[in-house]
């Protein structure tokens, strides 16, 4: 007989009209199956081999940077907490249809867009300004905001403009396009060109944790920082959260901090 675990493979994708979903009824239908699915795809591993603890695949999108210094590094103690639950990490900035392709979770760093999905808040990252000691010892070091347009910056630039820098407790909108010789839209090449000593740039802090404990970076302006940044695990609406996924975040980031 064909397991439930089989039957997932041959699961369906909504009806389309063109490139949009053909009814709502139809992607109401097309979720409830999902929802059964899952159901009984966890009851089957759990029940059918006798198992009490959590089992099966969880697949959750992350971007690339984060998911290296934060998710990877807690995965062995996962999986000797839970040696039947299986993790597949796609590292992507994109944004993804967590529906359409099949994901159980996505972390996301930053204000969420209006959505469906349903939010967990993990934790907040406060947001600074770093540079390296060798920056600044050739270039000194901003007091003010203002004095930002004196020095090189990292550009963020995801989609090729600059993403401008926010700051509170400063005079007019509080904001300041940065500008340098280096743009990039990867967080990854980020770090790398800061210490590499190219600039400074403003960030989540997470992204630069461990380098502002050694002292590798100096965190600057800090009483003109903006709200802290928070970061979210999201899931689809209107679906039973599975005991593995749920697991996976309570393990993951019970203790998170940045």
């Amino acid at each position: 007989m064909e397991s439930l675990v089989d039957f997932q493979l041959h699961r369906v994708s909504p009806l389309r009209c063109g490139s949009r979903v053909a009814t709502e009824t139809g992607q109401s239908v097309y979720e409830a199956g999902l929802r059964i699915i899952g159901d009984f795809t966890e009851l089957e591993s759990s029940v059918g081999r006798g198992q009490v603890s959590p089992a099966g695949m969880v697949r959750v999108t992350v971007a690339p940077v984060f998911g290296r210094l934060y998710v990877v590094p807690r995965l062995p103690a996962f999986f000797a907490r839970y040696p039947n639950v299986s993790v597949d990490l796609s590292a992507t900035e994109r944004t993804v249809n967590l529906v359409e392709e099949g994901f159980d979770l996505s972390i996301k760093s930053g204000r969420l867009a209006d959505s469906s999905m349903i939010a967990r808040q993990l934790a907040s990252s406060p947001v600074v300004v770093v540079a390296t000691p060798d920056y600044l010892e050739k270039h000194g070091r901003p007091e003010r905001p203002q004095d930002l347009a004196r020095h090189a910056c990292v550009v963020f630039a995801p989609l090729r403009e600059p993403r401008a820098w926010r700051f509170e407790n400063v005079d007019g909108p509080g904001l300041h396009v940065p500008s340098g010789n280096f743009h990039t839209g990867d967080a990854e090449q980020i770090r790398a060109a800061v210490l590499a000593h190219m600039g400074l740039v403003q960030a989540p802090a997470w992204l630069f944790a461990p380098e502002i404990a050694s002292g590798a970076v100096v965190s600057l302006l800090p009483d003109f920082a903006p709200a802290p940044m928070p970061i979210h695990a999201v899931h689809p609406a209107g679906r039973r959260l599975p005991t593995k996924t749920r697991v996976f975040i309570d393990f993951v980031f019970g203790n998170f901090d940045v």
